[in-house]
């Protein structure tokens, strides 16, 4: 089936920061539904982070929810990244070009604690746009960065935004390691997107373990792009490597030399294998100057549709959605786009968040200049709509497929919830219901088709009758048979029966209560000489042997 998506106009703009300070770079993450947190250089070349509401209906709230300076002496590419539950961290150069990590605390409202948790200096030397993934255990993370050459260092970050140590350390190119992005293939194995020194597009494989030990050599590597990618091959942290499906990725990037943006699809195996040559390769743009900014961004949203928001015309902010099958191939035609988002002023990079709200909102958070340059002279916000038809829910029209009931389940031996779903309004006969009327076959039935299911379960009941398993019959068996409650148990002796050398012997005769047994006094009587028990009832004359009635004492 193929995809479907329309873009939609810009819903509402809002402005997060402005001033004449560098703002290089800027990122931005959902923190939930409609909660974005965005973290920046603002004035004076401090970091800054804040978090806004964005509305089921696009517009965005004129005040932050919250907003934190984070770092007041020096902030440039700051990459925020989610710890566990409400705390977060952000990687940045701070002071003297360094590396810091800093925790924050971030509500689901979007609340900002006071203070940051704790920090750590994880490079002295020098740190430019760093990227960060977790590891498998989650507590331990891999961090990407340049400076002069291509470095990747773990770290361990507890889920309560207390700082570890330093785990490992490798300098995976000594030459160059600008721009770098990393993500995670297949358990252990990670790839590393990069510009050489070169300017060509490199990418390598490797393995890290889930507790931060680097295998300090390459898996694979490959030059994927050997002509001039351009500097930057994007401002930073604009997402420009991303899963399609499986072991295929889409790569984005600008071809100096051509003057263009590229998609291309590439494979990349489990073991970090990588194909010897493109999948695919399509032309986002063409005729892109250096001067506009080589800007790019890209994220999935759907099994087979990409959004794709880039700078070209003069520096203005182009969108447009592209469809890439599941086997890496491009559709050449656009599902819709491009799309003109800003006119104003020369716009350098994007991040995409597909927030999802209402099924289709999409935000742009960006920089842009009022002037040709590479700073920013505002840190915005647009919200805008892709409502394809990969989001348009509809109603079956065939009633035995809606679903009518949800149950919600949870096992406590082994501490699982499932969730059972009916699909609904089936009728005994499987027929199928109508709008304000009675339920209606699925087939038609003839009066032939009546008298042939009279039959059949003529046939089908004697079928069963004759086919019936009879009970068991008695058996011979050497066992006493079963007495019944209160009856004295009677054992013959029998050969079978071993150890029985004489009969049971008889019991006595059970008592009702206030019987005198025989052959025992009661005390202040004479002993009965009979065989015979005589009954006493409470207040009766006893009647003797001799006849004579005798007063109870």
């Amino acid at each position: 089936m193929m995809a479907s998506a329309t873009i939609g106009a810009v819903l509402d703009a809002q402005t997060v920061d402005s001033g004449s300070s560098t703002r290089d770079t800027v990122h931005a993450i959902q923190i939930n539904q409609g909660i974005i947190a965005i973290v920046y250089e603002g004035p004076g070349n401090d970091g800054w982070l804040k978090t806004y509401n964005i509305n089921l209906d696009g517009s965005i709230d004129n005040t932050a929810v919250g907003s934190l300076e984070f770092d007041s002496g020096n902030c440039k590419d700051p990459f925020i990244f989610s710890l566990a539950t409400d705390k977060y961290a952000i990687a940045y150069q701070g002071v003297d070009q360094d590396g810091w990590l800093v925790s924050v605390q971030i509500e689901d409202d979007g609340t900002i604690g006071s203070a940051i948790i704790a920090s750590l200096e994880f490079d002295t030397g020098g740190c430019t746009t760093p990227w960060v993934v977790p590891l498998g255990t989650q507590t331990y993370y891999a961090i990407v960065y340049g400076f002069v050459s291509g470095f990747l260092k773990t770290v361990q970050i507890n889920d309560d935004g207390t700082m570890g140590t330093v785990q490992d350390t490798w300098n995976f190119d000594a030459a160059d390691g600008d721009f770098p992005q990393i993500i995670n293939i297949s358990g252990t194995t990670y790839a590393i997107r990069y510009s050489n020194t070169d300017n060509d597009l490199a990418l390598i494989t490797l393995t890290i373990g889930n507790t931060g030990t680097i295998t300090k050599s390459t898996l694979d590597s490959k030059v994927i792009a050997s002509t001039s990618v351009g500097f930057p091959i994007s401002l930073a942290h604009a997402s420009q490597f991303i899963q399609v499906s499986g072991v295929n990725y889409a790569l984005c990037y600008f071809d100096k030399e051509a003057a263009q943006y590229v998609i291309e699809t590439w494979s990349i195996a489990s073991n970090g294998t990588i194909g010897a040559s493109a999948i695919d390769t399509e032309t986002i743009a063409s005729t892109v100057s250096g001067a506009e900014g080589p800007g790019i961004s890209i994220v999935k949203i759907d099994n087979d549709t990409f959004w794709v928001a880039y700078s070209h015309t003069n520096g203005d902010g182009f969108t447009a959605v592209y469809e890439i099958a599941t086997n890496g191939a491009i559709n050449s035609t656009l599902l819709d786009g491009p799309f003109e988002f800003e006119t104003s002023s020369l716009f350098l990079q994007a991040h995409l968040l597909d927030v999802g709200s209402s099924g289709s909102l999409k935000i742009i958070v960006h920089g842009k200049s009022v002037a040709t340059g590479s700073h920013f002279e505002s840190l915005g916000i647009v919200t805008e709509t892709i409502p394809g038809a990969w989001l348009v829910a509809t109603f079956p029209s065939e009633a035995i497929t809606r679903v009518t009931n949800l149950i919600h389940r949870y096992v406590r031996e082994g501490g699982v919830y499932t969730l059972e779903m009916s699909l609904g309004e089936v009728t005994s006969d499987f027929g199928l219901p109508q709008w304000l009327s009675a339920p209606q076959p699925a087939v038609a039935k003839t009066e032939a088709d009546e008298f042939k299911s009279v039959q059949e379960a003529i046939d089908s009941a004697l079928e069963n009758e004759r086919t019936k398993i009879p009970l068991p019959l008695p058996r011979d068996t050497d066992l006493p048979p079963i007495e019944k409650p209160g009856q004295v148990p009677k054992l013959e002796p029998k050969e079978s029966l071993t150890g029985l050398a004489r009969p049971f012997p008889e019991l006595p005769p059970i008592e009702k209560p206030g019987q005198v047994a025989k052959d025992v006094e009661e005390p202040g009587k004479v002993p009965r000489l009979t065989d015979e028990p005589v009954i006493t009832k409470p207040g009766r004359i006893r009647k003797g042997t001799s006849g004579k009635a005798s007063k109870r004492r």
